[in-house]
Protein backbone atom coordinates (compact mmCIF):
# COMPACT_ATOMS: atom_id res chain seq x y z
CA UNK A 1 0.00 0.00 0.00
CA UNK A 2 1.34 3.29 -0.75
CA UNK A 3 0.47 6.83 0.41
CA UNK A 4 0.15 9.80 -1.92
CA UNK A 5 3.00 12.49 -0.73
CA UNK A 6 1.06 15.65 -1.60
CA UNK A 7 -2.64 15.39 -2.60
CA UNK A 8 -4.50 19.38 -2.38
CA UNK A 9 -8.54 20.15 -2.92
CA UNK A 10 -8.32 21.71 -6.60
CA UNK A 11 -9.46 25.40 -5.86
CA UNK A 12 -11.64 25.69 -9.29
CA UNK A 13 -13.65 23.00 -8.18
CA UNK A 14 -13.79 22.33 -4.63
CA UNK A 15 -15.11 19.31 -2.87
CA UNK A 16 -14.86 17.59 -6.32
CA UNK A 17 -11.39 17.43 -7.65
CA UNK A 18 -8.54 16.60 -5.68
CA UNK A 19 -4.62 16.67 -7.47
CA UNK A 20 -2.17 14.29 -5.49
CA UNK A 21 1.20 13.55 -5.75
CA UNK A 22 2.25 9.49 -5.70
CA UNK A 23 4.66 7.98 -3.61
CA UNK A 24 7.49 6.39 -5.28
CA UNK A 25 6.87 2.71 -6.02
CA UNK A 26 5.79 0.51 -8.63
CA UNK A 27 3.43 -1.78 -10.44
CA UNK A 28 0.13 -1.19 -11.76
CA UNK A 29 -3.63 -1.96 -10.93
CA UNK A 30 -3.53 0.61 -7.99
CA UNK A 31 -6.59 1.65 -6.73
CA UNK A 32 -7.34 4.50 -4.82
CA UNK A 33 -9.27 5.80 -2.26
CA UNK A 34 -9.27 9.44 -0.15
CA UNK A 35 -9.72 9.62 3.74
CA UNK A 36 -10.25 13.23 4.84
CA UNK A 37 -11.59 14.44 8.30
CA UNK A 38 -11.59 10.67 9.14
CA UNK A 39 -13.78 9.63 6.73
CA UNK A 40 -13.41 7.33 4.29
CA UNK A 41 -14.11 6.80 0.27
CA UNK A 42 -14.82 3.95 -1.27
CA UNK A 43 -12.28 2.44 -3.36
CA UNK A 44 -12.05 3.74 -6.85
CA UNK A 45 -12.99 1.73 -10.09
CA UNK A 46 -10.38 3.38 -11.95
CA UNK A 47 -6.63 2.13 -11.54
CA UNK A 48 -3.23 3.94 -12.48
CA UNK A 49 0.43 2.50 -12.78
CA UNK A 50 3.92 3.12 -12.68
CA UNK A 51 6.20 3.15 -15.91
CA UNK A 52 6.98 -0.65 -16.63
CA UNK A 53 11.22 -0.93 -16.19
CA UNK A 54 13.30 -0.38 -18.12
CA UNK A 55 16.29 -2.92 -18.61
CA UNK A 56 19.39 -1.16 -20.27
CA UNK A 57 22.62 -3.24 -19.88
CA UNK A 58 24.14 -6.37 -17.80
CA UNK A 59 27.34 -5.83 -15.83
CA UNK A 60 29.34 -6.67 -12.75
CA UNK A 61 31.72 -9.46 -11.53
CA UNK A 62 29.21 -12.11 -12.12
CA UNK A 63 28.01 -11.08 -16.18
CA UNK A 64 31.52 -13.11 -17.78
CA UNK A 65 33.11 -16.36 -16.20
CA UNK A 66 30.47 -16.64 -13.36
CA UNK A 67 31.24 -19.23 -11.06
CA UNK A 68 28.69 -22.63 -11.62
CA UNK A 69 27.62 -22.21 -7.68
CA UNK A 70 26.29 -18.39 -7.94
CA UNK A 71 26.83 -16.39 -5.11
CA UNK A 72 28.41 -13.76 -7.05
CA UNK A 73 26.29 -10.10 -8.35
CA UNK A 74 25.06 -9.04 -11.38
CA UNK A 75 24.33 -5.44 -12.35
CA UNK A 76 21.19 -4.77 -14.32
CA UNK A 77 20.84 -1.71 -15.17
CA UNK A 78 18.34 0.66 -16.21
CA UNK A 79 15.32 3.23 -15.36
CA UNK A 80 12.29 2.81 -13.59
CA UNK A 81 13.37 0.10 -11.37
CA UNK A 82 11.26 1.51 -8.33
CA UNK A 83 12.31 3.03 -5.13
CA UNK A 84 15.45 1.64 -3.26
CA UNK A 85 15.55 -1.33 -1.38
CA UNK A 86 15.95 -1.06 2.74
CA UNK A 87 18.54 -3.22 4.24
CA UNK A 88 20.05 -3.44 7.29
CA UNK A 89 24.13 -2.93 7.94
CA UNK A 90 24.35 -6.93 7.03
CA UNK A 91 22.91 -5.88 3.53
CA UNK A 92 19.31 -8.45 4.70
CA UNK A 93 16.55 -6.84 3.11
CA UNK A 94 14.57 -5.34 6.01
CA UNK A 95 11.15 -4.10 6.20
CA UNK A 96 7.56 -5.64 5.54
CA UNK A 97 6.93 -2.76 2.83
CA UNK A 98 10.04 -2.83 0.70
CA UNK A 99 9.81 -3.70 -3.61
CA UNK A 100 10.89 -6.83 -3.70
CA UNK A 101 12.61 -7.17 -7.48
CA UNK A 102 12.79 -10.70 -9.13
CA UNK A 103 15.04 -10.80 -12.36
CA UNK A 104 14.71 -13.64 -14.68
CA UNK A 105 17.50 -15.25 -17.01
CA UNK A 106 18.49 -17.96 -19.13
CA UNK A 107 19.33 -18.90 -22.71
CA UNK A 108 16.96 -17.96 -25.94
CA UNK A 109 17.78 -20.68 -28.00
CA UNK A 110 17.84 -23.08 -25.10
CA UNK A 111 18.47 -27.20 -26.50
CA UNK A 112 16.64 -28.92 -23.71
CA UNK A 113 13.19 -28.31 -24.56
CA UNK A 114 12.72 -25.62 -21.42
CA UNK A 115 10.65 -22.26 -22.26
CA UNK A 116 12.52 -19.23 -21.34
CA UNK A 117 12.91 -17.74 -19.00
CA UNK A 118 13.78 -21.11 -16.91
CA UNK A 119 16.15 -19.43 -13.61
CA UNK A 120 15.44 -16.49 -11.44
CA UNK A 121 17.97 -14.16 -9.42
CA UNK A 122 17.99 -14.70 -5.72
CA UNK A 123 18.38 -11.87 -3.45
CA UNK A 124 17.57 -9.26 -5.92
CA UNK A 125 17.45 -5.63 -4.83
CA UNK A 126 17.07 -1.82 -6.18
CA UNK A 127 20.76 0.08 -5.55
CA UNK A 128 20.25 3.48 -6.90
CA UNK A 129 16.78 4.78 -7.12
CA UNK A 130 15.59 5.09 -10.31
CA UNK A 131 11.95 6.63 -10.53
Amino acid sequence: MYTALVCRVDPTMEHMRMHCEPAAGTGRDHRWRVLIGGLGSAVSADTTAYKEPVLESVSGPGAENAPTRGDVNILLNGDYFGPVTPVDDDGLIVGTEAVLPTAFYGRLDDTHGRKWPYFAGVSCRVVVAHV
